[in-house]
């Protein structure tokens, strides 16, 4: 990923894999009967830095031009209409 284009499908696959693995990790541990916290720390810890990298990336990678760049500039100056 270093080198390469960072794309909305390689992200997707990230969060994909990233979900499946972690879920997998965590959700075992009470269906074995070891649900011990301390344990299980690190990989919370992962987790939370996971969910944050993906948050933070989010905006970037869906919309390169920033959130205004989503619409039409005629758009945002049209009152909405409910």
């Amino acid at each position: 990923m270093w080198c390469g284009t960072f794309s909305r499908s390689l992200w997707q696959v990230l969060a994909l894999a990233g979900g499946v693995g972690f879920a997998t990790a965590i959700g075992e541990h009470p269906l074995i009967g070891y649900p011990d916290f301390s344990h299980l720390a690190p990989a919370f810890v992962g987790l939370g830095l996971f969910v944050a990298g993906l948050w933070l990336s989010y905006t970037p990678i869906h919309y390169p031009k920033g959130l205004a760049g989503a619409y039409r500039s005629d758009e945002l100056s049209q009152p909405v209409v409910a």
